[in-house]
């Protein structure tokens, strides 16, 4: 079995958890949150041993590029307060993207499903820590500090709200 099919399958047999329907469209599986303010995406990239979890969190603002990667630097040395993760930054777009990766062949579906809800949980958290970070000195009331973020991508298959997304928010 593949990498994909392996990781679809194992997309599959949460969804049957969760009353949805998740699966791997040409590698790559996005899942949304109920109020559609987060995303995660999970790909799997061909010719490759990992499975990768993408968080997009937030595009940094033209005025805060500085104070952006000055925090993406410093907080990608600490590995153990990171759980794993490093933060990368869309070339595109200066989107901050927290993201995780692990080999494929090392997983059962227990351990999926525990690493996803793990990592949803903690893009949450980091999401939130990098925003207030990088707009530091920024008064909550200036308009310019509200955080730009993609539209959530659609996913495949069924689900809860009828609108081409699933309620991924039970599984974290």
């Amino acid at each position: 079995m593949d990498n994909a099919s392996k990781i679809d399958g194992f997309l599959k047999e949460i969804s049957q958890k969760l009353g949805t329907k998740f699966s791997l469209i040409d590698r790559v599986c996005v899942l949304v949150d109920k109020d559609k303010a987060n995303r995660w995406i999970i790909e799997v990239p061909e010719n490759s041993d990992f499975v990768v979890f993408f968080a997009p969190m937030f595009v940094i603002p033209d005025y805060k590029l500085r104070e952006g990667y000055e925090t993406v630097l410093r907080r990608n040395i600490y590995a153990n307060e990171n759980r794993g993760t490093w933060i990368a930054l869309n070339p595109n777009s200066s989107e901050l993207t927290l993201v995780f990766s692990h080999v494929v062949d090392m997983l059962n579906c227990q351990l999926f499903e525990n690493i996803l809800t793990q990592f949803v949980e903690f893009s949450k958290e980091v999401r939130e820590s990098v925003f207030d970070e990088v707009m530091k000195g920024v008064s909550p009331h200036d308009n310019r500090r509200t955080a730009v973020s993609s539209d959530p991508a659609p996913t495949s298959g069924d689900n809860d709200d009828g609108d081409g997304r699933p309620d991924f928010s039970r599984l974290a």
